[in-house]
């Protein structure tokens, strides 16, 4: 049988690229366009790359290998175009990525347009981030489903292979072909083919993810030091050049590629010269100097001017000057400005009497600075709120800034102007007007103090437009200047993302696009809900549509479960008028977590059925679950089922009392068998610390129960962590429940009606701030109240840069020590450990623990300073005597004399320091880590292994002291009987059962599921075993356990994990740090590893190589894990020997006695 043609052929070069290239691999095995072929080409890989390669070949009917010998990219592209068959081809970088849906979308593009080329969005990424691309951000803004090179000239810096898709015939007919032998062959293929495509796709969709490379890893592109790197980018923009003459292209195009080249690929080099060799400087000068008589002066006069001038002495061959400029430009041009002399702007640079006064001139520095930072809805007007400025003009009086806005309809090109005012925003300048004088801390280069802006738009004024998109501008002009920008630049979080409202007959979204510009999404209401109604177990939809009635059917989409559902319009009164029923059988059916989102099913097309807000419907409360019913994100009816939920009802203050009143149906109280209790209580996300309230009334009306708390603000009648800590603090209703197991429960408290106000107040100095979260929850932000003389960055910073100098001058505390540990997160560690320590035998000594919040207990009599407070820096100028697990910050000067112990906060599992990509990566980054890591003067270490690893990464030179770390002389102290009969008391767990301890690392990517099987481990293990669950605070809360009381303890709240090792028979981890800690203790351990891959490849580096080091078994799933558990008698038999050698490498230098051995060094005491 014949092999249909694949749509798409997939070139894939490889090259030593073992470590990345799964991902890859799999990122296209995975296309949700199946009809692709993969075709591998191996170019004298000398690692596993072709191993892996045939691996999958072996896997995938739709993979093919090819083995060569190295030729390079450009000759392993090349080879590869003869095996395509496909409609057409494509090529990947073997490090790269794809979205799985990235093909498909290219594709359809494609075939919807005929078009030659579609190009999709590109974002870079490392094992820490992932973030836009400054290559690509000029293309992408907007799907444009055709277009050409010639019409939007931005594609000339889309020049990258990898992004892309092209028509085969296309290619073949022009004979394209990648330069062979140099590096960025893509330049001299991608340009001309964008010119010689009939037309062009673009997708905004971010479709391709482009690896940075890391330290010790850069690809040869990256290396730009490198002379053939320089060379080979300079041949490419030459065979650029050649195609532009063959093809006799000039005008604006010819002046944006001139452009680009002197503004984006020759900078890369020319700005790295003060480091460069001479053999390289004499090149770069020869070549440049050659390639800047082509440009015309048009084009010259669009660069900045700090880079006319840079160019200038290149064709002037003045390398002395030149180094200059570069000089200038690192270290003194941030403070300069343009200064106005008869209506020009000039720059004053200190080489400019040697430049003609034109090159002086700014113009295209004049850029504009953006940013939204809050859009709301009042009534039918949208109010935008942010900020804007001009770069180097000044703002300072109001008078200085006129606006002018308009919403903008591209397809019509019409404009209609809106309100738009200017706003005081000192802050502004603060934050961005550049420092001018470190000894003048409020002083700033420039004024942008009437940066703000306030812009109003009346949706019922706006085009009679029922569909599409409209744009809002801006025209600022400054001291004579006028720039006009398309606004956006949102700030994070929700207060910039308002949900859509409906207005005269249509949806109104507020959106933006991949560059970040707000657009208004105008959508038809071809059919709407008014009214539903719950009768005798049906759901009745009222509604108008104006479809016809006798062609169409109301539709639920489940997505989830890939599922939908179909119900008849009938024809309610007037012709436009309908009705369905949802019969009681189908919403009985329905399970917890379902979503269903509705349309209309019309010319086999799903039409969307608009929900307006003003339609209320109470909760449908069943026997096992509720049903709410509200406006999904896209504004279409959602029917959303699940577990029954707290509701809020009010929430307010009342002299110095918080007052919180809540809900929940009485069906739910009725399913909790001998409860008690029920209350209100307050739980601080980070502490874990809970507040119950008083309870003020409690009643039953129509199927609700209701209770009503109240929680003392004052800190006079009873001090509780919630008048006295910071931080978020969640919202519950508590359950108690007695019986043979007693627990309680807590419900979220959700907030149901939007119309609830949330009010604010001060007590003491802690501002009390209720908030909605984006899940609807209810939870209450605690902020400290600064000190008039501390209140605000301001004032901080004069403390800072006056006051703290001023002390720094004062007698040296010789007695007295400096503590902190995890920003001032926390009081614990290591720090805590040589703190309780020095408090027992040598109290003479003052301790001061900087923190956060001052809230935090500390036994002895250690003074709490609050960071940033003006005792902070009090302390920090005149205290001898420093610990600290993590560092001090920048402006910390070490006087003479003082000693700073670092006494870091475990082994290094994952890269830390000069190994952590993006952490240091440029010099003034790496400058300042070094100064922070030089002030140390002895650093505490497990293990001969970290002293070494440790020397490294902090670019560490003083003392290390090898004494094991003083946080685990516990885990000696206490190893013992009495003390774990006691912990087990205090805990509430059974003598006779040996105690699991479960304590994964915390995952950032895609959240956190438990993946342990508590309901299989249960039915297994409750004979022998309970199972205690430490995971990060961020999830423990919703974490419900209830059902298996008795057998698993959520203790993630629990203050001191080394309680919880030294009461464990055996310890469950992942990717954690525990381990080392816990293998000073010899008991097993198993590691829970059901996402190795994921972790290993993906995430931040890994130091320790698991599947070679681990001390124990890795699992993958939960039977596994279950069996390893009942074979642990023979657990030490199979991995004595293993673990015996993690702990010489890693527990090496713990014996009990490290707090007494670092303090009696660090103190220089007997």
């Amino acid at each position: 049988m014949t092999k249909r043609k694949p749509k798409i052929s997939v070139i894939v070069p490889v090259y030593n690229v073992e470590k990345y290239l799964r991902e890859c691999l799999d990122s296209l095995a995975n296309q949700t366009l199946k009809s692709i072929e993969v075709l591998m080409v191996n170019d004298g890989s000398a690692d596993n790359s072709g191993l892996i390669m045939d691996e999958y070949s072996s896997k995938y009917d739709n993979f093919y290998s090819y083995h060569k010998e190295n030729g390079g990219l450009g000759h392993a592209r090349n080879y590869g175009v003869q095996y395509a068959k496909g409609e057409f081809i494509a090529f990947v970088d073997s490090d790269d990525y794809l979205s799985l849906d990235a093909y498909k979308k290219m594709y359809q593009l494609a075939s919807e347009n005929q078009t030659d080329i579609v190009i999709g969005n590109v974002k870079r990424f490392n094992s820490t981030k992932v973030y836009g691309s400054g290559l690509h951000k000029k293309v992408f803004s907007d799907t444009i489903p055709k277009t050409h090179i010639t019409k939007n000239n931005e594609l000339i810096y889309d020049t990258t292979a990898w992004n892309k898709i092209f028509r085969r015939e296309f290619w073949i007919k022009n004979d394209f072909k990648f330069p062979e032998g140099m590096l960025y062959e893509d330049l001299p293929v991608t340009i001309p083919a964008h010119y010689k495509a009939e037309s062009v796709s673009v997708l905004e969709d971010f479709i391709y993810f482009w690896r940075a490379r890391e330290a010790g890893d850069k690809s040869i592109t990256q290396q730009r030091n490198d002379l053939v790197n320089l060379t080979d980018r300079l041949k490419a923009l030459d065979l650029v050049d050649s195609f532009f003459n063959y093809a006799n292209i000039k005008g604006e195009l010819k002046d944006l590629k001139d452009y680009k080249a002197l503004s984006l690929d020759i900078p890369l080099y020319l700005n790295i010269l003060d480091t460069a060799d001479s053999e390289y400087i004499k090149v770069f000068m020869t070549k440049v100097s050659t390639y800047l008589q082509t440009i015309s002066d048009e084009t010259f006069r669009k660069l900045n001017a700090i880079d006319r001038a840079k160019y200038y002495f290149i064709s002037k061959n003045d390398i002395e000057r030149l180094l200059d400029v570069l000089k200038f430009q690192k270290n003194e041009f941030k403070y300069s400005k343009p200064k106005k002399v008869k209506g020009q702007f000039f720059w004053e640079f200190p080489f400019g009497k040697e430049l003609p006064k034109d090159i002086c001139k700014p113009d295209s520095e004049f850029t504009i600075k953006r940013k939204i930072e809050r859009v709301e809805w009042d009534s039918s007007v949208i109010r935008i709120e942010g900020y804007h400025f001009i770069r180097h003009l000044d703002i300072k009086r109001k008078k200085d800034v006129s606006l002018k806005a308009y919403v903008f309809d591209p397809i019509s090109g019409e404009k209609k102007f809106i309100n738009c005012f200017s706003v005081k925003r000192p802050d502004i300048t603060l934050k961005f007007g550049t420092k001018k004088n470190n000894n003048i801390p409020l002083s700033r280069v420039n004024n942008y103090d009437w940066s703000g802006y306030i812009i109003e738009v009346d949706t019922n004024d706006l085009f009679d437009r029922l569909s599409g998109k409209l744009e809002i501008w801006v025209e600022i002009n400054c001291s004579g200047k006028t720039r006009s920008y398309r606004i956006g630049e949102p700030v994070s979080g929700k207060k910039p993302r308002p949900k859509h409202r409906v207005y005269s007959s249509r949806r109104i979204f507020i959106k933006y696009n991949s560059s970040w510009d707000l657009y208004l999404d105008l959508r038809p209401v071809t059919t709407q809900v008014n009214s539903l109604i719950y009768e005798n177990g049906n759901l009745i939809i009222k509604g108008e549509t104006s479809l016809p009635l006798n062609e169409c059917q109301l539709l639920f989409r489940d997505y989830d479960k890939n599922e939908q559902y179909r119900y008849y319009m009938e024809k309610d009164g007037h012709s436009n008028s309908f009705k369905t029923i949802i019969p009681k059988s189908t919403i009985n059916r329905l399970k917890n977590n379902t979503e269903l989102i509705g349309y209309v099913r019309y010319n086999n097309d799903n039409e969307p059925l608009t929900y307006l807000e003003s339609v209320k419907v109470e909760n449908i409360v069943l026997d096992t679950k509720e049903i709410s019913i509200d406006a999904s994100p896209a504004g279409n009816l959602r029917i959303l089922t699940r577990n029954y939920t707290a509701y809020l009802k009010d929430i307010n203050f009342s002299n110095e009392n918080l007052l919180i009143e809540a809900s929940i149906t009485d069906k739910y109280i009725k399913t909790l068998k001998n409860l008690t209790d029920i209350n209100m209580v307050l739980k601080n996300v980070e502490t874990g610390h809970t507040v119950s309230g008083n309870i003020l009334r409690e009643y039953k009306e129509k199927g609700e129960f209701f209770l009503k708390t109240g929680f003392d603000l004052s800190n006079n009648k009873v001090r509780t962590p919630f008048n006295e800590e910071y931080g978020v603090w969640r919202v519950y209703l508590e359950f108690t429940v007695k019986g043979n197991k007693s627990f309680k429960k807590l419900k979220r408290i959700k907030v149901r009606d939007k119309e609830i106000n949330f009010p604010k107040k001060t007590v003491g100095n802690i501002k009390y701030s209720p908030y909605v979260t984006k899940e609807d929850n209810i939870s209450i932000n605690n902020i400290f109240e600064w000190n008039w003389i501390e209140r605000g960055p301001r004032r901080q910073e004069v403390i800072e840069k006056f006051l703290y100098p001023l002390f720094r001058l004062l007698p040296m505390k010789k007695k007295t020590i400096v503590f902190e540990s995890y920003w001032g997160k926390q009081i614990s560690c290591n720090p805590k450990a040589i703190y309780d320590y020095i408090n027992e035998h040598y109290p003479e000594y003052e301790c001061v623990w900087m923190v956060n919040n001052d809230y935090v207990k500390v036994d002895g009599e250690a003074i709490k300073v609050k960071i940033k407070s003006l005792k902070y820096f009090q302390y920090m100028a005149r205290a001898k005597y420093f610990v600290n697990n993590v560092n001090f910050p920048d402006f910390y000067e070490k006087r003479k004399n003082a000693v700073e112990l670092q006494t870091m906060h475990g082994t290094p599992l994952k890269t830390l320091g000069l190994d952590v990509p993006g952490e240091v990566d440029t010099e003034d980054k790496r400058n300042r880590f070094l100064r922070r890591c030089g002030r140390w003067d002895y650093l505490t270490v497990p293990s001969k292994y970290v002293s070494d690893l440790a020397r490294r990464i902090y670019d560490y030179k003083n003392e290390i002291l090898e004494t094991g770390y003083p946080r685990n002389d516990k885990l000696f102290k206490d190893n013992n009987e009495v003390f774990r009969n006691q912990l087990k008391k205090k805990l509430n767990l059974p003598n006779d059962k040996k105690i699991i301890l479960y304590a994964p690392t915390f995952r950032v990517k895609n959240g956190f599921e438990l993946k342990l099987d508590l309901e299989k481990l249960r039915k297994k293990l409750k004979d022998d075993y309970v199972i205690l669950l430490r995971l990060h605070y961020f999830i423990s809360d919703e974490l419900d356990i209830s059902d298996f009381k008795g057998f698993a303890y959520n203790l993630s709240n629990y203050d001191d994990i080394q309680d919880l090792y030294l009461l464990s028979d055996v310890l469950i981890t992942d990717y954690s740090s525990v381990m080392f800690d816990y293998g000073i203790l010899k008991k097993p351990m198993i590691f829970f590893t059901y996402d190795l891959e994921e972790y290993r490849d993906n995430l931040r580096g890994m130091y320790l190589n698991i599947e070679d080091e681990a001390p124990g078994p890795l699992v993958r799933d939960n039977m596994s894990l279950i069996d390893s558990i009942e074979k642990l008698d023979n657990y030490f038999t199979q991995y004595g020997e293993k673990y015996n050698s993690f702990r010489a490498k890693y527990c090496e230098f713990d014996d009990g006695n490290a707090s007494e051995k670092v303090v009696k060094k660090f103190l220089n005491v007997d």
